[in-house]
């Protein structure tokens, strides 16, 4: 005779509905997160019980609600610093370029080889006119390209930082090589 399981242990939970959303459990009684919140190289994570499911729900960062509340703040973010920047559209300025002379990897053979420790820079004093302003998600860059923080007020200005930042970072290369 085939042994028969108890009702109880064998009993699936009942959906979940969360931010006009109907979770149901897998055929095994565990909830998944619908919204694919995971990363992708390991397997998905998964709640017995229906309390842990809402608390991860609450928490989870990318539910429809949050994900439209962090729009939101990002928006207002960028458009307080839009308004707060100084740089205009036509305006000339004088600016700080970081160049990489040599980055940290070369490609031998058809692949990425390190061959230093530091990327080598060199640092120019530049001059040219805003064509646009952007939001990177963190600060306003112009041109799609600089930030306004290497912006200096005259050529003179923009000269003095671009060597003081080559000298640092000779200085730097210089220290990190007697370390190793």
């Amino acid at each position: 005779m085939a042994a028969t399981r108890n009702d109880s242990t064998n009993k699936i939970p009942p959906p979940i509905e969360f931010e006009g959303r109907t979770v149901k459990p897998d055929k095994h009684g565990f909830y998944r997160c619908p919204y694919a919140c995971g990363d992708a190289r390991f397997p998905a994570r998964k709640w017995k019980t229906e309390a842990g499911f809402r608390k991860h729900m609450e928490a989870c960062l990318q539910r429809p609600s949050l994900v439209k509340a962090r729009a939101e703040a990002d928006e207002e973010r960028k458009a307080e610093a839009l308004a707060a920047c100084p740089l205009r559209i036509g305006q000339r300025i004088f600016y700080v370029q970081r160049i990489v002379v040599q980055g940290t990897h070369e490609t031998r053979f058809g692949r990425s080889v390190k061959v230093r420790y530091e990327e080598r820079l060199r640092f120019e004093a530049r001059e040219a006119v805003v064509e646009s302003l952007d939001w990177n998600g963190q600060s306003v860059v112009f041109n799609r390209q600089t930030n306004p923080y290497y912006v200096a007020k005259d050529m003179d200005q923009a000269r003095k930082w671009a060597d003081e930042f080559q000298r640092g970072h000779e200085e730097h290369l210089r220290i990190s090589a007697e370390c190793r």
